[in-house]
């Protein structure tokens, strides 16, 4: 009966492209969790710590490099996929050129700056740094075919490509653990670089037939206006998300030692491989935030939104509860220290799982604005509450800014929201 009950209430058609996209999540956070545990055996507690350095570096990096194309560009094809895929499809090529041309010149410039980066900000090797700044630019374009399956409800197609990836990188790190070369430039250069132009290459060949590139004049000045116009916020967005959810590791690492430092790590990277969970809601969710057209779908959206959550949080809770013979199971004891992290950040993941639906309320609104604010405001109490906290709590001082910080900021943002909604009558 209970089984019947949550069919009927929740086998919407959003929930359904969910469930596809969730599976294809799950399989890569099983798939994730094989060379997480063979790199940090492989390496230790303060080389791992090195590893999730550059990892959060690469992700800020990213950021910077995506310009928010890749979220202007989902919600510009989406928009007119259905009834207009020649159009759509245009859109998805000038999205295309766009995001390759610009992360490629952002790159350039952040690689000018290689001796202050990697000597005295992160005290790496410059040529692990060289080797990150090409990783993020695979896994750019990796990232454009995923936004067009996206934006195309492509959804099982764009988990098989995701599964396909972390498939490869745990085949890949098992065969360098298997031979002792589990090193840094072998992860950076094989497990990052190798696997994103893959990734690409059969993203490419999954894109629907109406959706693959033509010779056909652009529109260049109407659609690239019309991405620019919408990815600045979206830009500004993702780089304060980044630096908010990030700057955490580099903080850690710079000020704490070593150790605590791979425990964090550890912890930070197990929690980024839950929240794939979270970011496969976000995944579904953001072309059907997009596409409400009036006030009276949003009460709907909303309900059905919350229900997944709850869905989803019950599953996490079982994690929770797990931590700790888990990660000592699957890393050893040495990493018996990472478990608290790991546990109060998992409670961040499903904080966050709540109130995506919510944000996401922007887009229909035409208010992406309010996530830049939103990130913002994350960014800008979570810093200084950081040196407030640490010096009395060290890392866990740290988990203590992410949660205030974090409050506040969507507290604030979504109060701003509920404001707005009264104005809407229509959407579009």
């Amino acid at each position: 009966m209970m089984a019947q009950f949550l069919l009927q209430r929740l086998v919407d058609p959003i929930t359904r492209n969910w469930f596809i996209h969730l599976s294809g999540s799950v399989g890569r956070l099983a798939l994730g969790m094989i060379s997480s545990v063979l790199l940090a055996r492989a390496m230790g507690p303060e080389i791992f710590g090195v590893y999730v350095l550059l990892g959060s570096t690469g992700s800020i990096m990213g950021a910077a490099a995506n310009m928010g194309l890749a979220r202007a560009g989902v919600k510009q094809v989406a928009a007119i996929w259905e009834n207009d895929p020649d159009t759509a499809r245009q859109r998805g090529r000038v999205f295309f050129v766009l995001q390759v041309v610009g992360a490629t010149a952002i790159l350039l410039i952040i690689l000018s700056f290689t001796p202050f980066v990697a000597d005295d900000l992160l005290q790496v090797d410059r040529i692990l740094f060289v080797l990150l700044a090409i990783g993020v630019l695979a896994t750019v374009l990796s990232g454009t075919m995923n936004s067009l399956l996206q934006a195309t409800g492509q959804f099982g197609r764009l988990s098989l490509n995701l599964l396909l990836n972390s498939g490869l990188t745990s085949l890949l790190a098992i065969l360098l653990f298997w031979r002792g070369q589990l090193n840094l430039i072998n992860a950076l250069l094989i497990l990052g670089v190798v696997t994103s132009l893959v990734s690409f290459t059969a993203g490419y060949l999954f894109l629907p037939q109406t959706m693959k590139f033509d010779r056909q004049p652009l529109a260049w000045q109407a659609e690239g206006r019309a991405l620019f116009r919408l990815s600045r916020w979206f830009w500004l967005s993702s780089l304060f998300t980044i630096l908010a959810t990030r700057t955490d590791i580099i903080l850690v690492s710079r000020l704490l030692d070593n150790s605590t430092a791979g425990f964090y790590g550890l912890a930070a990277n197990l929690t980024a491989k839950a929240d794939l969970i979270n970011h496969s809601l976000y995944a579904v969710l953001l072309p059907a935030a997009a596409a409400i057209g009036h006030r009276d779908r949003l009460r709907p959206y909303v309900t059905q939104a919350l229900r997944r959550s709850m869905l989803v949080c019950l599953g996490l809770l079982l994690l929770l509860t797990l931590a700790q013979p888990l990660i000592i199971f699957l890393y050893g004891q040495d990493y018996a220290a990472a478990v608290p992290f790991f546990r109060w950040l998992l409670v961040l993941v499903m904080f966050d799982i709540f109130t995506t639906p919510l944000l996401l309320l922007a887009f229909p609104f035409e208010r992406p604005q309010l996530l830049t604010l939103n990130d913002a405001l994350r960014l800008a109490i979570f810093v200084p509450l950081v040196f407030w906290f640490l010096p009395g709590y060290e890392a866990m001082g740290v988990i203590i800014a992410k949660f205030v910080s974090q409050i506040m900021a969507i507290g604030f943002t979504l109060a701003l929201l509920w404001h707005k909604r009264p104005q809407v009558a229509d959407l579009n």
